[in-house]
Formats: C-alpha cells, sequence, structure tokens
C-alpha cells in the first residue's frame, strides 16, 4: 500500500500557508516567490510532523520518513523560462549573504547548480539550492536541523535539481576538510586533512582564472598539496568528484 508515498506527492502538489519567516527565499528572494511568473510551493512543518506519523511500510517509506525528521519546511520556486534562465540563476547568487557558505557547486553541460549551508554551533540548519538545470531555472530552501547524509532520499522524490549529482556522505565530509597553512610562504607545500569519504576525489591547483596548474587524486587522510613551484600569489584549492565541487579555498602564497 502507497498511502505515505502518495500523501507525499499530494502534499508536494499544495501550496500551504508559510508559517516562518526569516529563511533565505523570505530574505533574499521574496520578490521571485511573489511573482506570477514563477511556480511557488511551500511545505510548513506541520505537514511534515503529520507525516512522520505515518506508518512506513517499505524500505522507500522508511527512507524518506528518516529524511524528513527535523526538517521544519520547504520553499520552491521555478520557471521554465528557458531565454532568461541564465541571467535568472546569475542574479539569484548575487543575492546570497554572508550567512550562508559554499558547500557544494555541480557544473556540467546541462545542470549548474550551487549548494549552500547555513551552519549553526555545528548543526546545518538550512540548505538552499540554487540551479540551472535543462534551461530551467530554481530555488529550493530547506530548513530545520538539516541532516545532509538522508536529505538526498527527500529531495530525490521531488525531483530536485541536481540532486542525482549530491552525494550527503561526501558533502557532509566535505564540512570537516582542514588546509594549512593559510598564507603559506614560497617554496614550501600545502597539507590537507579530509575524511575517509573523500578518499578517491579529485584535487585541483588553480590560478584565479580557472587554469588548472595540478590535478592528483586523494588517496590518504593527511595529503600534500602540490603548492612549492608557485609564485607569489593567491590561488585555488579545490576538491571534485566527477563534476562536483565539494571544496574550495583560495590560498595566499607570500614570500
Amino acid at each position: 500500500m502507497k498511502k505515505y508515498i502518495s500523501t507525499f506527492a499530494a502534499i508536494l502538489l499544495a501550496v500551504v500557508a508559510f508559517s516562518q519567516k526569516n529563511n533565505a527565499m523570505d530574505r533574499y528572494f521574496s520578490n521571485y516567490a511573489q511573482s506570477e511568473d514563477y511556480t511557488h510551493i511551500t511545505i510548513t512543518g506541520k505537514m511534515f510532523e503529520l507525516m512522520t506519523h505515518i506508518e512506513a511500510e517499505t524500505e522507500e517509506e522508511k527512507e524518506i520518513k528518516e529524511a524528513l525528521e527535523g526538517i521544519e519546511g520547504i520553499e520552491i520556486i521555478g520557471s521554465d523560462s528557458t531565454a532568461i534562465a541564465k541571467a535568472q540563476y546569475k542574479n539569484a547568487l548575487g543575492k546570497v549573504g554572508n550567512d550562508f557558505e559554499s558547500l557544494m557547486t555541480v557544473d556540467d553541460k546541462n545542470a549548474k547548480v550551487e549548494f549552500y549551508i547555513d551552519e549553526r554551533n555545528g548543526v546545518v540548519r538550512e540548505l538552499l539550492i540554487i540551479g540551472m538545470v535543462d534551461d530551467g531555472f530554481g530555488i529550493v530552501d530547506i530548513w530545520g536541523r538539516i541532516d545532509l547524509k538522508s536529505v538526498r532520499n527527500l529531495t530525490e522524490k521531488m525531483q530536485v535539481m541536481g540532486m542525482d549529482q549530491f552525494d550527503g556522505d561526501k558533502a557532509e565530509a566535505a564540512r570537516h576538510i582542514n588546509y594549512y597553512p593559510n598564507p603559506m610562504k614560497v617554496g614550501t607545500d600545502g597539507n590537507m586533512k579530509v575524511p575517509d569519504a573523500m578518499l578517491g576525489t579529485t584535487l585541483k591547483v588553480s590560478d584565479l582564472n580557472g587554469r588548472v596548474l595540478s590535478e592528483t587524486t586523494i588517496n590518504a587522510g593527511q595529503s600534500k598539496v602540490p603548492m612549492a613551484n608557485l609564485a607569489q600569489g593567491t590561488y585555488l584549492v579545490s576538491i571534485w568528484d566527477g563534476n562536483a565541487r565539494l571544496f574550495n579555498e583560495k590560498v595566499v602564497v607570500t614570500k
């Protein structure tokens, strides 16, 4: 019996009253949400509370129910206007405030998606997704107590843009990467500590124009970052898993 999935689908199609303010959508994108040019869906915490009391009968239903725990609300806006999707995407990225930090970037020929988090006292309180997929544009705002490892189970069912490339384990691990020292001296290599979930990903060193200067595979939790041959300046150290950038830090090299 698919009563859980059916209930979930019905809720996603509903536009309901928004009970909590001061989320990212409200602070930065209220003009989008109020425009008739965008589809706008809001799901309140009360809806999720009701759903968590429904008995899960299959493994799929259990995964969704687990993902819902701690979520207080979701707000979604979207547009399939291909003519202005790129401009909408760039404009939205420019509105995100300093209270959010970049978690992950997906960049391929069919999708450009930025994932941001608002983390407070070690807890992810908000996940903000801004994307341009197949020439459509959308923003998804999820708030509450976010478990990055399980949230994909929820967003996959919603077919949220870019989530097919979202690895919750790696996204969570990326929050605990430690690069040092920064700034650093000319003629020395950098150092990086990474969780085991990041092993097998690709470490890149680039200049500020995006030109890749070195590319290596991370195969140890304590890794050297090849920087000794670089001149004084500022560089980007990033970690990639396929087309998804999981870590990005500006590193200053001084004399």
